[in-house]
């Protein structure tokens, strides 16, 4: 540097600082200015800290309105459901007569030889109203000094052997003394086909065995009536014939009966459903009124289908 530019360098520092009290203040405010630019693109995270405190006391000194976001939807698999087990009906264990086909049989059902009685010492049991809960058993009084009933229930099978199967406590639904001769079996399964067995043992001795079937089932409708009933004369006999009958639960028989005075006088009549026939082997001379009937195995009946024949 030239001699003179330094004395021109000393006569200006000379002229400042005659001049202080301007330069300091000059000085001053460039410092400040430095100061707050540095502050404002300071790193600290705290800095960030204040700034969130700062907004966060300004929000609450306003009513806000918070927005809830929809929620997302929800996507389901619809799954099938599975379909309701089926349940057999409660007479499943037979098959309603109205559901086989029956066609007619040439083969006849004959009037039974005159019957000369029953032996006063004989017994029996039957059955009387049937109901899908209950059985109504009934059976007839034996004579003696010591007298005792049971009576055993077994479901009706294939293999059922009534003369030989074992009567055990187990198939025991009654017992009891004389006196009492009849049984309401409340424990039955509905629609189910039993067998009721009679043992009596009297004054120290079992009497042969009886039996009578049931089927716990409430039917009150009778089978179908009895249709074109006809009749022929074929050797001194009468021949009667009729379409079969039908019933909604189980058929039991036909009823063939001889009109006497305007009651019925039972003849026979055949047990198979398809034997829609019968044959008087005894008819009276003249004129001979015949009633036919269709009975089920809850002893509900048609009306009766009536015929008149001559015989010479």
């Amino acid at each position: 540097m030239a001699f003179g530019d330094a004395c021109h360098t000393r006569d200006v520092a000379q002229q400042l600082f005659a001049r202080r009290p301007v330069f300091l203040v000059l000085l001053v405010a460039l410092v400040l200015v430095l100061a707050l630019a540095g502050c404002s693109s300071s790193d600290d995270p705290r800095d960030a800290l204040d700034t969130d405190t700062a907004q966060a006391s300004v929000s609450t000194s306003a009513p806000t309105t918070t927005t809830i976001p929809p929620a997302p939807e929800t996507t389901r698999s619809t799954v099938p459901a599975e379909p309701e087990a089926t349940v057999p009906p409660a007479t499943d264990a037979l098959v309603p007569t109205s559901l086989v086909e029956v066609t007619a049989d040439d083969e006849l059902v004959r009037r039974p030889e005159e019957n000369a009685g029953t032996d006063e010492g004989n017994h029996w049991i039957g059955r009387n109203v049937m109901t899908d809960s209950s059985v109504e058993v009934v059976w007839s009084e034996v004579d003696g000094t010591s007298v005792i009933y049971r009576v055993y229930r077994a479901p009706i099978t294939a293999d059922l052997d009534r003369e030989n199967i074992a009567l055990t406590n187990d198939l025991l639904v009654y017992e009891g003394p004389s006196g009492v001769t009849t049984f309401v079996d409340g424990t039955v399964e509905t629609g189910t086909f039993y067998s009721y067995l009679l043992a009596v043992d009297v004054d120290g001795t079992t009497l042969p065995r009886r039996w009578a079937n049931a089927l716990a089932v409430t039917d009150t409708e009778p089978p179908s009536p009895i249709t074109n009933l006809e009749s022929e004369i074929v050797d001194g006999e009468v021949v009667l014939r009729w379409d079969p009958s039908t019933d909604n639960v189980e058929f039991a028989s036909y009823s063939v009966s001889l009109v006497v005075d305007g009651e019925l006088r039972y003849l026979g009549g055949g047990g198979d459903q398809a034997q829609a026939s019968f044959v008087d082997t005894r008819p009276e001379p003249g004129t001979n009124t015949y009633s036919v009937q269709a009975v089920d195995f809850h002893n509900n009946r048609t009306e009766e289908a009536r015929i008149e024949v001559t015989v010479g």
